[in-house]
């Protein structure tokens, strides 16, 4: 069996069932552009973007993507945080942003 869930314009959750019980989710963004860098979408790509990524890193409960507080990462914030491409979001992405910022990288993504 399958669902599909819609979580903000564009985006979506499949979630699989395999006849055993065994489940998997799977996340689709489609026909959104990703704001490469953008964590808190709030239209700039800044500092509060790495704090951001760190903090849903460090304190997932709180600032994760079920995170408690207001200001938690969003999925469309984990889709525009995943700047080094490589499937998810880990301090790496908070790094790659802080050196676009340093002008180290000229674009984000980064493509290495």
């Amino acid at each position: 069996t399958y669902e599909v869930t819609g979580l903000e314009a564009g985006s979506a959750v499949i979630s699989f069932t395999a006849p055993t019980g065994q489940k998997k989710q799977v996340m689709l963004t489609v026909g959104v552009g990703a704001d490469f860098g953008d964590a808190n979408r709030d239209g700039t790509v800044d500092l509060s973007d790495v704090v951001l990524i760190m903090q849903s890193l460090a304190n997932p409960n709180k600032y994760g993507l079920n995170g408690t507080d207001k200001s938690h990462i969003t999925e469309y914030g984990l889709t525009n945080a995943d700047v080094n491409l490589q499937g998810g979001v880990t301090a790496e992405d908070a790094l790659c942003i802080q050196k676009y910022l340093l002008k180290i990288y000229k674009t984000l993504p980064v493509r290495e």
